[in-house]
């Protein structure tokens, strides 16, 4: 099957092979993911022509190994838990070892920190919000 999906004013091309597969492979834009569907057990999903209309939350792994430029211009949450505070803005310069947020897990707070020097592109998250492990914490713009 394929899609069109926009996300952020950026329009990306996905094509989804077998959605009853485990894991569900998808391309995105020629990149491919290995999807494992995390099923919430509140919400019961509702079928449509084979679609799971519910949406369930969704964590997605390129199969490379490599590191590509996207995976070094994005940090991604460690661990599960709520952000408890977000140290950058959009804009912000950066600097290795600088704190980009906190997160609470188990009544424990985590800084995480900038592992390169950079410029901020995209915070997608907020005090209060919770986040999922390899949940997108913040976006570099190009270069290392």
């Amino acid at each position: 099957m394929k899609y069109k999906v926009k996300i952020h004013d950026k329009l990306f091309e996905v094509v989804i092979e077998n959605l009853d597969q485990r894991p569900i492979i998808a391309k995105v834009d020629g990149q491919v993911y290995e999807v494992y569907p995390v099923e919430d057990k509140a919400t019961k999903p509702q079928k449509r022509e084979g679609i799971d209309v519910s949406a369930p939350q969704i964590v997605a792994q390129p199969t490379s190994k490599s590191l590509t430029a996207n995976t070094l211009n994005t940090i991604k949450s460690p661990i599960p838990g709520v952000v408890t505070s977000v140290e950058v803005a959009v804009g912000q310069e950066v600097h290795e070892g600088d704190p980009l947020c906190v997160i609470q897990a188990m009544k424990m707070k985590n800084t995480i920190r900038s592992p390169r020097r950079g410029v901020v592109k995209f915070v997608p998250i907020q005090v209060g919000k919770h986040v999922r492990h390899n949940e997108i914490l913040v976006e570099f713009e190009g270069g290392s």
